[in-house]
């Protein structure tokens, strides 16, 4: 069940969550004039809502307006993730579970700005990151289950 709500959480955000391992320097978004993006667990760190936007309008091919209307919601979706990563006072569960319910919430906003096919082409590419997760989940649990048998 654990398992299933943190791929929910993860597949919410790789709509619009492109692979950022290049860099890991902390001051790319303040020469940018934007404020820091809060980290992620690791090397990566979470993407600008202007990063975001930058490549939802790239791989779906969005109108000024659409741009004009999803903004702010990944701006409120970033400061309330932020804000999330910052609440020392919630469990492990229950950090996932507020990462989740934003996620959603964000993600049926933004996909009711969509035209039918931008959905479609999202949901395509979130079958596909689900494809993967799944995939790198199951070596995961390969490795993680060879030293048990030596």
């Amino acid at each position: 069940m654990k398992n299933k709500l943190f791929l929910a959480l993860i597949l919410s955000f790789a709509v619009s969550l492109p692979m950022w391992a290049q860099s890991n320097s902390t001051d790319q978004n303040q020469t940018s004039g934007t404020s820091q993006a809060p980290e992620w667990h690791g090397r990566h760190k979470m993407p600008s809502a202007d990063q975001q936007l930058q490549h939802m309008t790239k791989v779906l091919n969005l109108t000024e307006d659409q741009q004009a209307k999803i903004k702010p919601i990944l701006e409120d979706r970033q400061q309330k993730m932020s804000a999330v990563m910052q609440d020392s006072s919630l469990n492990r569960d229950d950090r996932r579970a507020k990462f989740r319910e934003i996620g959603s919430s964000s993600h049926e906003q933004i996909r009711a700005i969509l035209t039918p096919d931008q959905q479609k082409k999202m949901d395509e590419m979130r079958a596909k990151r689900e494809a993967r997760w799944e995939q790198k989940k199951a070596g995961s649990a390969t490795q993680s289950a060879a030293p048990e048998q030596k």
